[in-house]
């Protein structure tokens, strides 16, 4: 059973290794050439900034840590939603996650109740 263990290892390892050249493949064809290396660096600086976030999240669940300090998660933990969720929280409190959740409902209400109804039938348009 220790080596369907280690090969589970590996297997987590190797992902881990892979995740990086994905990322940065797909949004440099998304973004452009230049634009993905700019997007990835804001990615590592905000994955930088929630590490200890994540790292207390990972304690709390009872995650091996395997004898390291700080963890992260370079895929979840740099998108620039994760830095405006834990930037306007610091800066707000459960105030700021509020203001957000009203604009996120605001949005939703928006798309689903009012964009429908301003629906133009392409029948009704004369030439």
């Amino acid at each position: 059973m220790d080596w369907a263990l280690s090969a589970l290892q590996w297997f987590v390892d190797l992902g881990a290794v892979v995740v990086l050249p994905i990322l940065i493949f797909i949004f440099g064809i998304v973004l452009g050439a230049k634009s993905g290396t700019f997007y990835m660096v804001s990615v590592l600086y905000i994955t930088s900034w929630v590490a200890p976030l994540v790292t207390q999240a990972a304690i709390s669940a009872n995650f091996d840590l395997e004898g390291n300090s700080a963890i992260t998660a370079l895929a979840e933990g740099g998108l620039w939603t994760t830095g405006m969720y834990v930037g306007i929280t610091q800066l707000m409190g459960w105030i700021g996650l509020t203001v957000i959740g009203l604009i996120v409902l605001g949005g939703l209400y928006y798309v689903n109740k009012i964009l429908p109804g301003k629906k133009v039938n392409l029948k009704d348009i004369k030439e």
